[in-house]
């Protein structure tokens, strides 16, 4: 009788926990609404048909995947890094409390977790358990108005708000052991709130 081993591992784009909301909600000011329900032009035009829009995402943090830049093998690329028995993984920084400027704070991975494998040895190391790069939050906002100029004419304009809190999320997790002095370092962070505002003409 033959035996099969089965290897599970995570995929490399592996993410357990992602929340998207989609929405649009119209303002309950205006003619036909719950609040100032008038047809006086004032309020026709200023206060009513004003509508939130939103997408928002919140998710987990992904896979961490160990690099190393020995060749311990010729000839093939560099191979898995070997993992350190009872040395933690990560150090005693968050994603809260990381700060680059900080030589106490600016490290999330502990490079004394890793050593490079023997010659002519794999590694035993690709992807490391129980720890994941910090999580994603964003959220992106449009508060738009139209305005029925003619029975088939109408202008719309809006205000739209990307990374509308202004978060800056850690990126660029260096995860090459052999890199010492840098190795478990965030190198960017996403991008600041980005706003703008458009109109455009449906007919």
């Amino acid at each position: 009788m033959r035996s099969s081993t089965s290897i599970r591992k995570l995929a490399i784009n592996d993410i357990p926990q992602v929340l998207v909301l989609s929405w649009v909600y119209h303002l309950p000011f205006g003619p036909g609404k719950k609040f100032l329900n008038s047809n006086n032009p004032v309020v026709r035009y200023g206060v009513g048909g004003w509508k939130l829009a939103a997408i928002q995402r919140y998710q987990n943090g992904s896979v961490i995947k160990v690099t190393q830049s020995n060749r311990s093998i010729p000839n093939m690329n560099p191979i898995w890094a070997n993992r350190v028995n009872g040395v933690p993984i990560r150090t005693g920084t968050g994603c809260g409390n990381y700060d680059p400027r900080n030589p106490a704070t600016n490290k999330y991975l502990n490079v004394a977790a890793f050593a490079d494998p023997a010659p002519f040895t794999v590694g035993n190391t690709q992807f490391l358990p129980n720890a994941r790069t910090c999580g994603y939050l964003n959220e992106d906002v449009s508060l738009q108005k139209e305005f029925q100029i003619h029975e088939r004419v109408s202008v719309e304009i809006a205000a739209d708000a990307q990374n509308l809190f202004n978060r800056h999320l850690w990126t660029g997790l260096n995860t090459n052991i052999d890199t010492v002095g840098t190795f478990g370092q965030y190198t960017g962070t996403t991008g600041p709130r980005l706003m703008q505002l458009h109109a455009k003409i449906v007919f």
